[in-house]
């Protein structure tokens, strides 16, 4: 399982539709129903339930896709970094 979200936010980034687990920090990315899915961890019938809606449904597909770049704004690289330097900054 990956907990840390890098595939996630990879698949975002290239505004893909993603289905994580409901836990660790996947959350976080995933906003349910707008730019993914999250299904319970303990219940991988419902992963695949999910990943099978979203194939079948090109609407849903685009309407998830639409949302998958904007949600993950909050991750570049060069936000992370600024957030960084304030702490960093603060520290001092």
């Amino acid at each position: 399982v990956e907990t840390q979200g890098l595939v996630l936010l990879e698949s975002l980034s290239s505004g893909l539709p993603v289905i994580g687990a409901d836990a660790e920090a996947i959350p976080e990315l995933v906003k349910d129903r707008r730019n993914g899915f999250l299904f319970d961890p303990e219940n991988p019938r419902q992963a695949a339930e999910l990943a099978w809606d979203v194939l079948k449904d090109e609407n849903l597909r685009k309407k998830l896709s639409k949302n998958s770049r904007p949600s993950i704004r909050q991750h570049s690289i060069g936000t992370v970094a600024n957030k960084v330097e304030k702490i960093y900054r603060g520290l001092l």
